[in-house]
């Protein structure tokens, strides 16, 4: 139960493309309603998880980075852009190069000659798991460039690798056929997060 908890939105479930599979037939049916809870449950597994390991990888990347240009809190942007503006324009945006990819691996399995479909790297990059891991590296990549605005130089590597060790909104959207999982989820993260860092504030 805790090795499920543990794993499940993160590298090593994108990583299992038997598990991937089975989840995106199984969820087809999913009504609204079920694609949302599912979206939470998911954001609160995730925001557990990365509350353990946050402190220890920023721990170590405040050792490589100066730590000390700490500028504002993530908390001053707002709950209504943090809980909502956010997670909604993040998961638009990441469906597009989800769409985008999943285009172009549909055209290469058209074009491509029949042996180099047969290789195990071509069966792998036009497989979910590779869409998975390409965007989810964007989208943490993209949060570097909040350094020295918002958070510091080692909130937003910190930031970054977290990301890439939790590929949940990526994960969801390619096993749940939309965009109403991932925002769910990224949206219930976030307003946890938000949370989080408000009591941290009061009691410091």
């Amino acid at each position: 139960m805790i090795k499920e908890c543990l794993v499940k939105g993160s590298i090593l479930h994108a990583l299992d493309e038997e598990r991937l599979s089975r989840e995106i037939e199984e969820n087809k049916k999913l009504s609204v309603i079920q694609r949302v809870f599912k979206g939470c449950i998911y954001g609160v597994g995730s925001f557990i998880c990365k509350s353990f390991i946050t402190p220890v990888i920023f721990f170590g990347i405040s050792k490589i980075f100066d730590s000390n240009n700490s500028t504002e809190d993530i908390v001053d942007l707002g709950i209504c852009e943090i809980g909502i503006v956010a997670p909604c324009l993040e998961e638009s945006s990441n469906s597009l190069f989800h769409v985008g990819l999943k285009f172009t691996h549909l055209m290469a399995k058209e074009v491509a000659p029949s042996f180099l479909q047969e290789t195990r790297v071509f069966k792998w990059l036009t497989f979910p798991t590779a869409r998975v891991l390409m965007v989810n590296t964007l989208f943490a990549s993209i949060h570097l460039l909040t350094a020295g605005g918002y958070q510091s130089t080692a909130g937003a590597v910190t930031q970054c690798i977290r990301i890439m060790l939790f590929p949940t909104y990526s994960i969801l959207y390619e096993t749940t056929w939309g965009l109403i999982a991932p925002i769910a989820a990224h949206m219930t993260n976030n307003l946890l997060a938000f949370g989080a860092f408000k009591v941290i504030r009061l009691l410091s």
